[in-house]
């Protein structure tokens, strides 16, 4: 029987990495580089999806908000979903917007920083 195990992506990454653990449920920006690293995906949100026979993009982002704070800032939300929106698309096509952005993922590996490119550009819907 399998033992469950918890604790934060990057460690699990690297009991995963050192045979310690057979398998993980992780983050996709997580995953991406373990894909880098020659590690296989088993099931992804993708798959899921198909399994259960869901037709049409669905969305594994959501943002949340205490209602206080939403009431107060109703206004802004629109902006907020707007900038939003508007950076997944700034991000799609650009890669001097991405450029920007290299040392945010803690990696200057070529082949990690095209993987997250891919991963995060595959995961923007349209709407």
């Amino acid at each position: 029987m399998a033992e469950p195990v918890f604790a934060a992506p990057p460690l699990l990454n690297e009991e995963l990495a050192r045979e310690r653990i057979d398998a993980i449920l992780t983050y996709w920006h997580y995953a991406t580089r373990l894909e880098t690293e020659g590690s296989q995906p088993f099931l992804t949100v993708a798959d899921m999806i198909r399994y259960l026979d869901i037709d049409g993009d669905v969305p594994v982002l959501g943002y949340a908000f205490r209602d206080e704070w939403a009431r107060q800032k109703e206004a802004a939300l629109p902006s907020f979903v707007a900038a939003s929106r508007e950076t997944k698309m700034l991000l799609s096509g650009s890669e001097k917007a991405w450029a920007r952005l290299t040392p945010q993922p803690g990696t200057d590996d070529p082949a990690v920083l095209a993987s997250l490119r891919r991963s995060f550009r595959a995961g923007i819907l349209e709407h």
